[in-house]
């Protein structure tokens, strides 16, 4: 019985190192590319336009997810069935251009979106940063808090059979 005990134990420990992994995902890039794929490629893309090269064509990482961003803002905006019949070229970043509101200024980097029928419609990196936010998982810590605590549950059953009196047999 004592080595069931310790299996428990150690399964346990693990889903509970799991479990604080997965909390800590934001600060773990590995870890983050397991629990939010689409997070991280989008991060990537941003950072692409974000660099140098300033334009993000559909051969780059991150572009099919930032594309369907965009695409989903479009279905809000415009009637799906006509949204249906494009797709997107390539992102390509402007220059920073001061933006006045009522309350305060504020820097705004535009992004000029290219669709196949030729238009070019305007977009912000704030707005693109903003979307690709929300991709990050909003349940994570309740999905890690689960883990956890199944891990503690685990842990709880190994002690139990740990301290369960002894029949003869096993003596």
């Amino acid at each position: 019985m004592k080595r069931i005990a310790v299996i428990l134990f150690i399964v346990g420990l693990l889903f509970e190192f799991a479990a604080f992994f997965g909390d800590q995902a934001a600060n773990i890039p590995f870890v983050m590319n397991l629990v939010a794929p689409k997070y991280a490629q989008a991060q990537l893309a941003i950072r692409t336009l974000d660099a140098n090269k300033k334009t993000l064509e559909s051969t780059d990482t991150g572009f099919a997810v930032i594309s369907e961003l965009f695409m989903a803002k479009l279905r809000e905006q415009n009637d799906p069935k006509e949204v249906a019949q494009i797709s997107i070229q390539k992102f390509s970043r402007g220059n920073a251009k001061l933006g006045f509101s009522p309350n305060r200024a504020r820097e705004v980097i535009p992004i000029t979106v290219t669709l196949s029928n030729g238009q070019e419609l305007e977009w912000n990196l704030a707005s693109l940063t903003t979307r690709v936010a929300e991709l990050q998982n909003r349940n994570l810590f309740g999905y890690t808090l689960i883990v956890f605590l199944t891990g503690v549950v685990i842990q709880c059953i190994g002690f139990i059979v740990d301290k369960r009196p002894k029949t003869i047999e096993e003596l």
